[in-house]
């Protein structure tokens, strides 16, 4: 799985790097479980989607390259550059 999301996230900076030039805005959502149909039966923190809905939208009207979708996601991106990161707990 963390292959994976770095793939993602390399290539999704790579696309944001082509296409910045075309005037074509390239953001990277960040984001934990939903509260979902399709989460409903794990036993774990699960974010709002209308709020992470409102956060992606508030991030492209502000030209942002990444959205963070919920206070989880917050606190695991300030960890990873600690000696302790968040997603170890």
């Amino acid at each position: 799985m963390a292959a994976t999301k770095s793939a993602a996230w390399s290539f999704t900076n790579a696309l944001r790097i082509d296409l910045r030039e075309k005037g074509t805005q390239v953001l990277a959502l960040h984001v934990g479980f939903l509260d979902t149909d399709l989460a409903k039966g794990l036993d774990v923190k699960k974010s709002d989607p209308q709020q992470v809905a409102a956060r992606t939208l508030n991030a492209l009207e502000n030209g942002s390259e990444e959205v963070l979708g919920d206070e989880q996601t917050e606190a695991l991106k300030r960890s990873l550059s600690t000696k302790q990161a968040y997603y170890l707990n």
